[in-house]
């Protein structure tokens, strides 16, 4: 911050001492810095938000696609099948960050996208081919029971 009052400072002087040419000079380091620090941090915040993603599909590392299904039962993540943003992997993975979308292979986010291992493709591809009915909201009764 310090650095960016003691530019500031320099253009107010230079502005005073009627040096236009380098009152734009100066302005435009302060720019490219300012620019510069936002751009890391949006790769701050992308990277973070890539690791939340990455974190909440830990929990599925060594489980089947049926243990998938138990647990997103259990967590209340019921969804539409067919629907990349409204399956049940979605909305569980949305919970940890945003708005999420999920094909069999990748889930996609504002930030990019990542690979989904085998076992959480099987799931996604189970789902939308109506293994799971008790996770389908357009089947959810009172009646239902998840498993």
């Amino acid at each position: 911050m310090s650095r960016y009052l003691d530019l500031v400072y320099e253009i107010q002087e230079q502005l005073n001492e009627h040096n236009l040419g380098m009152a734009r000079d100066t302005l435009n380091v302060l720019s490219g810095a300012l620019y510069e620090e936002e751009i890391n941090k949006q790769r701050a915040a992308a990277a973070e938000n890539t690791q939340k993603i990455k974190d909440a599909l830990a929990a599925f590392k060594d489980k089947t696609p049926d243990e998938i299904a138990r647990d997103l039962a259990k967590q209340g993540h019921r969804g539409v099948k067919g629907n990349s943003r409204n399956c049940p992997m979605a909305r569980y993975l949305s919970a940890h960050d945003g708005a999420v979308s999920v094909s069999t292979h990748t889930a996609t986010f504002d930030d990019g996208y990542i690979p989904l291992d085998d076992n959480v493709t099987a799931f996604v591809r189970n789902f939308d081919h109506g293994e799971y009915p008790s996770l389908d909201e357009d089947r959810f009764t009172s009646n239902n029971t998840p498993f």
